[in-house]
């Protein structure tokens, strides 16, 4: 009898050891899914048109833009012998940021090489250069000044036109048609996935509970990979230090990491948030089953 309940216990053991191992394994591999749940979903999101809708609406970023075609403008200006005083006030920032919008969207309905409408913009121009010219000691025929007015307010036109652009929204649009077309089915194999191997996790313990612990170690360590990196490489601040001369881009392409890195912050307060509510629901779990066997 005596070496029967010693290979009984050796086998309990053996089989304890077992669940143990397979727990730990299923609880990386859980882990790891939900590490690349949050990135599925944080990627699907940023690069979604609505976040850099949301960007491109930022006050900042138009004065920027504006900023730069008012100094390209000046800039071509000064060579021609018009006074660069008539450029005061023609580019009207409600312009730049409807004008903006659109390009984003022109971009995401794969519309290529969309300009806005600069009508009124031309029209304040020639309104200001036959102004000038009308008022200034240089005697040109009606004719020429009419040409030259006009070709003066389609080349500001073209700076402004230009200084619209974002450079690379093309790869983006390109990255997120795939990520809208793939990502959806990608998720929710993945999550399918995490919720077989969690299963599986409470199934091999006598005792749910047991299980869900594993459950419980793989959302935490998805929760502190997830906020680990990132969380050094917004101290870091590396990213503020990329070499753009372009104002207007590195201004929104650093608000666009600034962004994403903290969408990850957010995708670790929530795996944060399901693994205290485990760990709250695991301990009720234990403290009834400890009561009914000790009412037995």
């Amino acid at each position: 009898m005596s070496d029967k309940s010693d290979k009984k216990e050796k086998q309990h053991l053996s089989k304890e050891k077992t669940s143990l191992l397979v727990s730990l394994l299923f609880s990386f591999l859980i882990s790891i899914l939900l590490v690349l749940l949050s990135v599925l979903v944080i990627l699907r999101i940023s690069l979604s048109e609505s976040n850099l809708q949301k960007l491109a609406a930022d006050k900042t970023y138009q004065g920027i833009i504006l900023g730069d075609i008012q100094n390209s403008a000046h800039d071509y200006t000064l060579p021609t012998g018009i006074d660069p005083s008539i450029l005061d006030g023609v580019f009207e920032a409600t312009e730049v940021s409807r004008d903006v919008k659109i390009a984003i969207s022109n971009a995401f309905a794969g519309i290529k090489d969309s300009e806005p409408d600069t009508s009124e913009l031309k029209n304040r121009i020639v309104t200001r250069a036959t102004a000038f010219y009308a008022q200034s000691d240089e005697q040109l025929a009606e004719v020429d000044m009419e040409a030259v007015v006009k070709a003066y307010a389609n080349d500001i036109a073209e700076i402004y036109t230009n200084g619209l652009k974002i450079i690379g929204i093309e790869y983006v649009n390109t990255i997120n048609s795939y990520l809208t077309r793939y990502s959806p089915v990608a998720m929710l194999l993945v999550a399918l996935l995490i919720g077989v191997l969690a299963m599986m996790c409470v199934r091999m313990h006598h005792y749910p509970h047991r299980g869900l612990r594993f459950v419980a170690y793989a959302t935490g360590a998805a929760a502190l990979s997830v906020f680990a990196g990132p969380c050094a490489l917004y101290v870091s601040g590396i990213y503020t230090r990329i070499n753009i001369s372009y104002h207007s881009l590195y201004y929104i392409l650093t608000a666009f990491i600034s962004h994403f890195l903290f969408m990850f912050f957010a995708a670790a307060a929530v795996l944060l948030v399901v693994t205290v509510v485990l760990i709250v629901y695991i301990g009720q779990k234990r403290k009834k089953v400890i009561k009914a066997e000790s009412d037995n």
